[in-house]
């Protein structure tokens, strides 16, 4: 009995041994095995066909391994297998014949960035993030730096890389052709953009267009939405200007005129240095209709500048509207003009005043003449309004006891203020001296305001309406002068004589 268990218990030893190896290796024939060592050069690694990577394993004598080279980015691609028996391995299989040593060999992806240059400059490149030095591979980000030559400005990014910013980074997924567009400033005297030209001093960002939809004159404008409103998705786009050279501005002024229906935020921003930073002149939203805009430029008249119009949504909340139009947009150099040759009298084409938001000369009324100047020729004003007419800069030296004097009719509404303001310090700041509220005057009356304070000074003088809620026919100004009277600083009168100081003109009282 304990020899036949004994006998059972061998045989089926036997019959475990045989099955384990018989079941060794793919294509096994026989219990002998061997092992397969791989090495990989470069990135990468090797894996069988069930994506286990294969460092050391052993495997049955005669068995073929599939081998599959992975690279471990898409920066990295399989060349060749190499090492001792590296030859041995044909369509990614080897066979187990003896023991195996192989290297799988990973070679980086190169691209060529090619930079070309319009004008003169250069452009240098830097790695910004990558495990290898320059040249170029695939997945790396590089950043571009234009280098403009004396006199010149860098512009603008053409080619494989459309943009305006000065020092962009880009990753690198396939061969490129980049261009750098370098420039030479244009004059402050020559920047005028009326959008009708096929050449433009302005350069348009993102989805901005010219668009013969609506236009302030002639048949085009830009706008950021040239099909419809704009996105309802965040974004932030831009129209810029060429650079502009300020050298040789005395008081330079930003001026265009635009209308907008837009909850965005709508920005007119200059920079100073090619675009690196951005300091904001103006900013708005809202709804207005076609309205002229003057941002003075005081601080960069030795300058190159860049001006850019600016809409930015931050969020995909809110509501989408037509957005922004731009149109007529120039630099210009405010006159300065001796007080005693200052006389406007909206007959002539002159510098002498300069007109913001809706202001501009009317046949409807004058005191003189045909023409007047008016918040808003052939029609009421529009609620929520601010808009100003300017004077050039007038020189006060010389001066003893001077005094403006003009005329006007006004006819506003509960909710509107007419002022009369001064600066003297180039627009930075203004002082109220003169309020007119009300129905007021519907015939022309004559105003006097003293200027005794600023006979040394050189000043500027605003008529200005603002306007919220009501509507009305507005204000009406002409026949603007500055006189020179002993009045102000030497003035008496009693009454009693026969002569004197005042002339009546109804309920007014004028100076002769």
């Amino acid at each position: 009995m304990k020899l036949k268990n004994i006998m059972l218990i061998g045989l089926f030893a036997a019959f475990i041994l045989t099955f384990i190896t018989g079941c060794s290796g793919i294509g096994g024939g026989g219990g002998t095995e061997y092992t397969l060592i791989i090495a990989c050069e470069g990135s990468g690694r090797v894996a069988d066909e069930s994506g286990y990577a294969i460092v050391t394993r052993r495997y049955a004598s005669g068995s073929v391994v599939n081998l599959v080279p992975v690279g471990d980015t898409a920066a990295w691609a399989f060349k060749n297998w190499a090492g001792p028996n590296g030859g041995e391995v044909g369509n990614n299989q080897i066979t187990m014949n003896g023991e195996k040593n192989i290297t799988a060999v990973f070679s980086p992806l190169t691209h060529n960035v090619t930079i070309e240059v319009s004008g003169q400059g250069a452009v240098s490149r830097e790695l910004v993030m990558g495990g290898l030095s320059l040249p170029t591979y695939k997945g790396d980000k590089i950043r571009l730096n234009p280098v403009p030559a004396l006199g010149w400005y860098f512009d603008h990014w053409e080619g494989d890389l459309t943009s305006y910013e000065l020092q962009p980074e880009l990753v690198v997924d396939s061969d490129k052709t980049i261009t750098a567009v370098f420039k030479q400033p244009i004059a402050y005297t020559d920047f005028s953009e009326s959008a009708e030209n096929k050449t433009s001093f302005l350069l348009p960002q993102g989805t901005w267009e010219k668009t013969s939809a609506v236009a302030h004159s002639g048949s085009y404008s830009w706008t950021d939405s040239p099909n419809g409103n704009y996105s309802e998705n965040p974004f932030d786009i831009s129209l810029r200007s060429c650079a502009v050279n300020m050298n040789g501005s005395q008081h330079p002024y930003l001026a265009f005129w635009h209308r907008y229906n837009t909850s965005a935020y709508c920005s007119v921003e200059v920079s100073k240095d090619a675009g690196v930073t951005w300091a904001v002149l103006a900013d708005f939203y809202g709804t207005k209709d076609w309205s002229r805009m003057v941002v003075y430029l005081e601080d960069y008249k030795s300058d190159i500048i860049v001006v850019r119009f600016r809409i930015k949504k931050t969020s995909s909340y809110g509501s989408v509207s037509d957005g922004w139009y731009i149109d007529d947009v120039c630099i210009k150099d405010q006159p300065v003009i001796h007080y005693t040759a200052f006389n406007e009298g909206a007959e002539s084409e002159t510098d002498l005043v300069c007109p913001a938001g809706e202001w501009g000369k009317t046949t409807e009324s004058s005191h003189s003449g045909s023409h007047s100047w008016t918040d808003s020729p052939g029609a009421d004003y529009k609620s929520y309004v601010d808009y100003s007419l300017i004077t050039c800069i007038i020189d006060m030296n010389g001066s003893e006891s001077p005094y403006l004097e003009f005329w006007h009719r006004y006819n506003i509404g509960s909710s509107a203020y007419c002022y009369v303001e001064i600066s003297n310090n180039y627009g930075e700041t203004w002082s109220q001296v003169k309020a007119y509220y009300g129905r007021g005057n519907i015939d022309w009356q004559s105003q006097v305001i003293d200027l005794g304070a600023y006979k040394t000074a050189r000043i500027q003088i605003r008529f200005r309406i603002y306007a919220y809620y009501y509507t009305s026919d507005g204000w009406y100004i002409d026949d603007i002068r500055i006189k020179e009277s002993s009045l102000f600083s030497n003035y008496f009168d009693d009454a009693e004589s026969g002569s004197s100081f005042m002339v009546s003109d109804k309920n007014h009282y004028i100076l002769p």
